[in-house]
């Protein structure tokens, strides 16, 4: 790759935000680290990042990272805010941890390297949501929606919001004969929800699709009768009458 034209210098930080934009435009589509990369010299470290936990930690970072990453962090460096006049960034009650993790996947070239996890998910998608940070969070979407369902991952996708996954992992759990729903008592709102599937399931059952079995002879008698009487509604809504009064 070759650039041609007038190569301009600046003695003032500025000139690192005016180049940046373009600059990110062509580092982002790379998957190997640039040389040298962003993070280093070659970009200053010009605004801090303060945390009030015990140890009063702070990061420095460049903010044409975070301008380019989120509208939040650049309305903050940009108009007449503290954080532009004094260059320093103070996040309370969040954990500088957490921030590390998010600036890693935020460095253009080097964050392509890293990837959306189980561990890491769920706190990318809390910062993201927060300072809209919108390729991020469409990346771990994709991550959550292609893993296979389970218990624990309803219970994820209904803290964050992600209602059609919630949805068809419910049905999914139900369809395999999930029982364990304990995990869920503790959210009414999803008590509810997986009522209301598991009753849309039953009244759904037909020869064609039949309820999964729940021991070798139940499933002999469900193949020798494949109606489903008001029974099968009334032990349901029974049983999950009684955990929702419970819960309220």
């Amino acid at each position: 790759m070759k650039f041609q034209g007038k190569t301009l210098f600046s003695d003032t930080p500025n000139c690192c935000l005016m180049i940046a934009p373009y600059c990110a435009s062509i580092f982002l589509g790379l998957r190997t680290p640039v040389s040298p990369p962003i993070c280093s010299g070659a970009f200053m470290e010009d605004i801090t990042v303060i945390f009030d936990d015990e140890a009063a930690t702070e990061i420095r970072t460049h903010s044409a990272v975070l301008m380019l990453a989120s509208p939040v962090f650049h309305k903050m460096l940009t108009q007449e805010m503290r954080e532009k006049k004094n260059r320093r960034i103070v996040l309370p009650g969040k954990n500088p941890a957490e921030f590390q993790v998010l600036l890693e996947f935020l460095q253009p070239g080097v964050g392509r390297l890293r990837k959306v996890s189980e561990q890491n998910v769920e706190l990318l998608m809390r910062w993201c949501d927060e300072y809209c940070i919108e390729s991020l969070h469409g990346e771990c979407i994709k991550f959550i929606k292609k893993q296979p369902a389970t218990v624990p991952r309803v219970l994820r996708a209904h803290r964050l919001g992600l209602e059609d996954y919630e949805t068809s992992s419910i049905d999914t759990l139900l369809r395999a004969g999930e029982k364990d729903w304990k995990l869920c008592y503790d959210h009414p709102e999803l008590v509810q929800k997986v009522l209301e599937r598991s009753l849309a399931n039953v009244k759904s059952w037909t020869p064609m699709n039949p309820p999964p079995p729940t021991s070798p002879a139940r499933a002999r008698t469900r193949s020798r009768d494949n109606s489903h009487g008001p029974n099968d509604l009334d032990r349901l809504a029974s049983a999950w009458g009684r955990l929702a009064r419970r819960l309220a």
